[in-house]
Protein backbone atom coordinates (compact mmCIF):
# COMPACT_ATOMS: atom_id res chain seq x y z
CA UNK A 1 0.00 0.00 0.00
CA UNK A 2 1.57 3.03 -0.88
CA UNK A 3 0.84 6.73 0.49
CA UNK A 4 -1.92 8.16 -1.68
CA UNK A 5 -4.13 4.11 -1.26
CA UNK A 6 -3.31 4.50 2.52
CA UNK A 7 -4.60 8.09 2.57
CA UNK A 8 -7.96 6.89 0.23
CA UNK A 9 -8.45 4.07 2.65
CA UNK A 10 -8.04 6.17 5.40
CA UNK A 11 -10.56 8.93 4.60
CA UNK A 12 -13.10 5.86 3.40
CA UNK A 13 -12.78 4.16 7.02
CA UNK A 14 -13.70 7.82 8.30
CA UNK A 15 -16.52 8.77 6.13
CA UNK A 16 -17.96 5.24 6.85
CA UNK A 17 -17.48 5.98 10.35
CA UNK A 18 -19.84 9.20 9.75
CA UNK A 19 -22.26 8.77 7.27
CA UNK A 20 -24.28 11.51 7.73
CA UNK A 21 -21.14 13.67 7.24
CA UNK A 22 -21.03 12.24 3.57
CA UNK A 23 -24.60 11.85 2.52
CA UNK A 24 -26.64 14.72 3.93
CA UNK A 25 -23.85 17.19 4.13
CA UNK A 26 -22.71 16.22 0.46
CA UNK A 27 -22.23 19.02 -1.20
CA UNK A 28 -20.98 21.91 1.39
CA UNK A 29 -17.69 21.02 2.39
CA UNK A 30 -17.44 17.85 0.72
CA UNK A 31 -15.89 16.96 -2.58
CA UNK A 32 -19.05 15.89 -5.19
Amino acid sequence: MNTLEGLIWDHCKRLEARPRVNHQYRGGNAAP
